[in-house]
């Protein structure tokens, strides 16, 4: 996103032929691929990274990238990730990290998954079901002490987005606190008196 943000993307494709060395905007155009070069770099996880250090032109991280992570790279990764969304649990999160960590991974599935261009109709079916889906790998992995609130947002007719499910659950964690700490207060003031 960077990269096309900032009209680089000449960088990585062979739509940008770096200028010969005598050219005016040679000085630039290293300045340039030596940005961008580094945004990619630093994006990568550190061992990856590690191996891209050397490399001369964006294009050439680029090319070996597409190369190193093809389609069974993504494969393994879209694996991984979903296993990981099996196991993940709130267990000692708050629900705000709990849910953000989760929206990550979904949000990686998002970006491997191959969707072939569906009808208007049958598009908006299956974002509905995969939100449905969502909204049940959330509230599966929070804590049974919440169990009571899960059921009313299983209940609620329209079926509620990921979004509202979440602020229903994060309120009642946040009233929870609350009461807990006005109950810490008061224990402690009485022990005052």
């Amino acid at each position: 996103m960077v990269v096309c943000g900032r009209g680089k993307l000449g960088y990585l494709t062979s739509d940008l032929v770096e200028p010969e060395i005598t050219h005016p905007k040679f000085d630039l155009s290293q300045a340039e691929n030596s940005i961008v070069m580094a945004w990619l770099v630093n994006s990568m996880d550190e061992d990856v990274s590690s191996n891209y250090m050397y490399f001369r032109t964006t294009k050439e991280i680029w090319d070996d990238c597409k190369i190193m992570y093809s389609d069974a790279e993504n494969n393994l990764q879209v694996f991984e990730t979903k296993t990981q969304l099996k196991e993940i649990k709130q267990g000692h999160l708050s629900v705000t990290k709990y849910y953000a960590d989760l929206k990550k991974l979904w949000q990686e599935i998002d970006l491997y998954e191959e969707i072939d261009p569906l009808c208007g109709d049958c598009s908006v079916k299956y974002k509905k079901k995969k939100q449905k889906e969502r909204v049940y790998e959330f509230l599966a992995g929070l804590n049974n002490n919440l169990d009571e609130v899960k059921g009313r947002i299983i209940s609620r007719s329209p079926f509620p987005s990921t979004e509202e499910a979440f602020v229903d659950i994060r309120r009642e964690e946040s009233q929870r606190r609350a009461i807990l700490q006005k109950g810490d207060f008061q224990q402690s003031e009485n022990m005052l008196c």
